[in-house]
């Protein structure tokens, strides 16, 4: 117990030191990644280059799995042209603490790859979404909302203060293995593959998400290849409420 506490203690000085020393110097340096990295996006070449394997695969499945590929191969590229590295490894969790919202349209390929897991993973998942899901009902943190008639209140939706409210619930994404992995890893949420982290592995550990960085504008790619795969998605809800939904 002492032996854990001493750990605990020295992980928070190395946050601390880090924040104190570097932080500043590294949030310069992502804001210009960021910037950077959006250009990359943007630039037309560069999506016709990475989307191609997706967008030319017949079977959609495996086209979506190949888009997230795509997704991860283009953020390492930026990552080598800017020098800049992410600390984020299988086992590090911090991220599935979050919500994951997702559209019906990207609904249609994560639950195939859900589908195709055994009954008792299933069985798991089924029972953790359900009590994320009433456990939110109790604390009114509904997200649910149909793109076509209610953008309006979509649009005005203050997502920063629900973010906040929701992590305080402590939940766990459902396709959380119990070795802290992701059970549907090459389908797993476009919002998921967009979430890196460049401070220190600790920071996660703690829940101290100072130097993460969300790649919202790779979203581009996803919704092109969902429009181009099928029609434009008019909903989107939590992950846990699509599951609970479908009683898959």
């Amino acid at each position: 117990m002492l032996i854990k506490q001493l750990k605990k203690i020295i992980d928070m000085i190395n946050i601390i030191i880090f924040n104190a020393l570097f932080r500043e110097m590294r949030t310069k340096k992502i804001n210009k990644f960021s910037i950077f990295s959006a250009n990359f996006v943007n630039d037309l070449q560069n999506t016709i280059y990475f989307m191609k394997n997706a967008v030319d695969e017949k079977d959609e499945y495996k086209g979506y799995s190949k888009l997230l590929q795509s997704i991860d191969n283009s953020i390492d590229e930026s990552e080598r042209q800017f020098g800049i590295k992410s600390v984020c490894k299988k086992g590090c969790f911090y991220c599935c603490k979050e919500k994951i919202a997702i559209t019906d349209d990207e609904w249609k390929y994560i639950r195939q790859a859900i589908i195709k897991l055994d009954n008792k993973e299933k069985k798991k998942i089924r029972k953790c979404a359900i009590n994320s899901v009433n456990l939110l009902s109790m604390n009114n943190l509904q997200f649910d909302f149909n793109l076509k008639y209610d953008y309006d209140r979509f649009n005005k939706f203050d997502e920063k203060s629900y973010n906040k409210e929701y992590f305080k619930l402590n939940l766990i994404c459902p396709l959380l293995s119990d070795d802290n992995a992701c059970l549907i890893y090459k389908s797993r949420p476009l919002t998921c593959i967009m979430y890196r982290n460049y401070g220190l592995t600790i920071d996660c550990k703690y829940n101290n998400g100072f130097n993460t960085y969300n790649f919202q504008e790779y979203s581009i790619w996803g919704d092109y290849f969902l429009q181009l795969k099928n029609k434009k998605a008019e909903k989107i809800k939590l992950l846990v409420n699509w599951i609970y939904d479908e009683k898959l």
